[in-house]
């Protein structure tokens, strides 16, 4: 059996146990300011960006390779980059 098989066969049985979302893909964490919701400075609904982001990574499967280490995403309403 080659190793690509051997992966894929991974890949099978962590979708299976429901076990491959954002943090098996390598991405640690999502963090979004309060933005327009609720911050008088905040000019986009930051929080909704984050949310849409968050599906997007469980939605497709990414296979980062361990070199990349973990993906740490900020989103900001406004140019102060609170997050």
């Amino acid at each position: 059996m080659t190793l690509a098989t051997q992966i894929m066969q991974a890949i099978a049985a962590l979708r299976a146990a429901k076990l491959n979302g954002i943090k098996a893909a390598g991405v640690v964490d999502i963090t979004t300011c309060p933005g327009s919701l609720t911050c008088r400075l905040g000019i986009t609904n930051s929080p909704g960006l984050g949310a849409l982001i968050t599906e997007w990574f469980n939605k497709n499967e990414m296979i980062l390779p361990p070199e990349t280490g973990p993906i740490h995403v900020r989103v900001s309403g406004c140019p102060n980059g609170c997050s």
